[in-house]
């Protein structure tokens, strides 16, 4: 309908100016200086009706200019209501309906589509998010690093949405920028569209603050602290659990392969570099050093004995399950791995009602290696296959740039699942059944839209602190380098393969300080290591490395 309307006005737009060419004007009466006096010499019964037609012509004029920009903009049928679906990763919040019917209303006024979400729950995602992908079964998808981001976009699942953001959504392409965009390439195509709110999860220690000062202890804000604070502790409660440890996933090719190593992030600088034995040098990442065959690996292990020798943890550790909620419930005294800011914060909350005080440590503050996340870390991504590229990508512009669309998505309705108090903050109605950011939908993040917790003033303040640390650094400040690189591993997967399992048997009590010698465990681990491959592995690996860093000018 506004498409015949604007087509119309430029119709008439035109018969106005061919009809003053005839008069022998060439250009409307505003236009110039002389045709204003020539219109003052008229008659006064004719100055209102023309001034009226000077109008009318302007404004035709807007419209059509308005009509070239939209057939700029490519021509969208909209005329026919269609849905489309995002697949998320997690939990379908309880009152998601009611969420979508409002949001619903919003978007068949505008685009005359509907918004279906759909989930995979958080178990056996991965499968589930490779099923969906293959089967075309949503339209587009929440899409990440860690979820193979790079990988997916190589085997063409995903769509380039370069061309279809600039030309049916060019506003979202502008405010994000052409050099955030630029950061999700692979293979100099553009898959994914990023959210737009920076955060920083750096990985450290969220502990039980309350203990160092009831027992004395220092705050673990280093590797020799936290071991006092770990032996204190456990020293003046003997029954309180210190560390819940566990082995990491089975597809672990990493140094941190159980809990407890975790703590070496104290020495070590946090990144993907820590792959089949390999350790970075800060500020020159092409150059990788090799951790599992030094004296270093043989210090730490000792070390890991000594923790688990006076009880820190559990020597049954590596056939327990994963305890998200160790700390809360006090099966431990410190969070250790994979924690940050964001997790801390929450907990922050969680054990407010206990009495306790929970302190934090970011590791950075020791290495000196800080970064913000990746934009690809939370993205969208329109997946090949769908039958309506251009509306998902019209889709993501309005749940993105429409203030009331995303706090939609993001929070519910407000006086129906939440409040906003007098500080401005924003407070989860109890039981509403749609609470803050239930549908996981990080990747439509809008810095200036957001609604901020009482938590969240402490997270900015990690946030803050973290950017300063990333600023800090002599090269690549508050640059992240790491996270765009993408690792092909086709041409040795059986022997990645054969030395994961080698990790699981060997590396993995090591760490936990389950072996009783660790040097002769080591060099037993690097013969069966080398056997499986590990050569192999490395000198494809390096070189892929390597090449990434001088491509991107990291050296």
């Amino acid at each position: 309908m506004k498409l015949t309307k604007r087509l119309l006005a430029c119709l008439l737009a035109l018969l106005m100016v061919i009809g003053l060419a005839a008069c022998g004007t060439t250009t409307p009466a505003s236009d110039t200086p002389d045709t204003q006096a020539e219109a003052e010499e008229t008659e006064a019964e004719d100055e209102e009706p023309e001034a009226e037609a000077e109008a009318e012509v302007e404004d035709d004029e807007d419209e059509g200019e308005e009509e070239e920009d939209e057939e700029e903009l490519g021509d969208l049928d909209l005329s026919e209501e269609a849905t489309v679906v995002l697949y998320q990763i997690g939990d379908e919040p309880q009152d998601l309906q009611t969420v979508l019917d409002k949001l619903n209303e919003k978007l068949v006024a505008e685009l005359n589509t509907k918004l279906d979400v759909q989930f995979s729950t958080w178990v056996d995602y991965k499968p589930k998010y490779s099923n969906i992908l293959t089967t075309n079964g949503a339209d587009m998808c929440y899409a990440a690093s860690w979820l193979d981001y790079q990988l997916y976009s190589k085997g063409g699942a995903f769509l380039d949405v370069e061309p279809l953001m600039k030309t049916y959504a060019p506003d979202l392409w502008n405010w994000i920028g052409e050099d955030k965009m630029n950061q999700m390439k692979v293979e100099d195509v553009i898959y994914g569209i990023p959210n737009m709110w920076d955060e920083y999860v750096m990985i450290g220690i969220a502990y039980r603050k309350d203990l160092a000062d009831k027992f004395n202890v220092p705050y673990p804000e280093s590797f020799e602290l936290a071991e006092e604070y770990f032996q204190g502790v456990h020293d003046a409660d003997p029954d309180q659990g210190i560390i819940y440890n566990g082995a990491s996933d089975a597809s672990s090719t990493g140094t941190y392969v159980t809990t407890g190593s975790s703590l070496l992030m104290y020495k070590y600088p946090e990144g993907i570099v820590n792959k089949y034995g390999y350790q970075w040098v800060l500020d020159d990442p092409s150059n990788l050093w090799d951790y599992w065959f030094s004296d270093d690996f043989v210090e730490d292990a000792k070390i890991m004995k000594k923790w688990c020798d006076a009880g820190w943890w559990s020597r049954s550790c590596l056939s327990a399950e994963a305890d998200q909620e160790a700390l809360q419930n006090n099966r431990c005294i410190a969070f250790i791995s994979g924690c940050n800011a964001n997790k801390y914060c929450g907990w922050v909350n969680d054990v407010a009602d206990k009495g306790w005080e929970l302190g934090w440590w970011d590791y950075a503050e020791n290495t000196g290696y800080a970064f913000p996340v990746h934009p690809n870390h939370n993205l969208t991504c329109i997946i090949n296959g769908t039958k309506y590229p251009e509306r998902c990508v019209k889709v993501i512009e309005y749940l993105m740039m429409n203030e009331e669309a995303n706090k939609l998505i993001q929070c519910g309705i407000e006086g129906t699942h939440y409040t906003i108090d007098e500080d401005g903050l924003y407070n989860q109605i109890p039981d509403s059944g749609y609470g803050y950011e239930a549908c996981d939908t990080w990747q439509l993040r809008n810095a200036d839209f957001k609604l901020t917790q009482p938590t969240g003033v402490l997270l900015q303040k990690c946030f803050d602190r973290e950017k300063e640390l990333a600023l800090q650094r002599e090269k690549y400040p508050d640059i992240n380098i790491v996270d765009s690189f993408a690792e092909d591993y086709s041409e040795y997967n059986a022997e990645m393969s054969a030395v994961q399992n080698v990790i699981a048997q060997y590396l993995n009590p090591i760490f936990a300080g389950l072996v009783d010698d660790p040097e002769a465990a080591i060099e037993d681990f690097r013969t069966k290591v080398k056997d499986a491959g590990l050569d192999t592995i490395r000198e494809n690996y390096v070189k892929q490395w390597q090449d990434y860093c001088e491509a991107n000018g990291y050296e």
